[in-house]
């Protein structure tokens, strides 16, 4: 049909794979980037993680962070959002605080050295 799959399309995949409870194919899906000469971003890694935390499996989510971390992806407000948002929902609030506090110093030094 001409239509190429591309990132944001295996994201929406991903999505509606661990909204379905299923997320042994979402990670499934996350393989298949690489496979595909494809990358991973920010949203992928976010979705994920959303997923999980929504689980329950928050320390899995953290898992990603260190991934996307050793992949090289820029981690933004929406991933630490989604753990913050994972560890309060679970009854971790003294961790979410503590994550916050790391992105606000995370945040500082970052805009002392512009």
């Amino acid at each position: 049909l001409g239509i190429e799959i591309d990132a944001c399309c295996l994201n929406i995949m991903i999505k509606g794979l661990y909204k379905k409870g299923e997320l042994e194919g979402a990670f499934k899906v996350f393989d298949e980037f690489p496979k595909m000469d494809l990358k991973r971003n920010e949203r992928t890694f976010a979705t994920l993680m959303h997923g999980l935390c929504d689980k329950g499996m928050v320390d899995d989510g953290f898992g990603l962070l260190e991934r996307m971390k050793e992949e090289g992806i820029v981690v933004d407000v929406v991933v630490y959002n989604v753990l913050i948002h994972g560890l309060v929902k679970n009854e971790r609030v003294d961790e979410g605080i503590r994550v916050l506090e790391d992105v606000g110093v995370i945040l500082m030094s970052s805009y002392q050295h512009v």
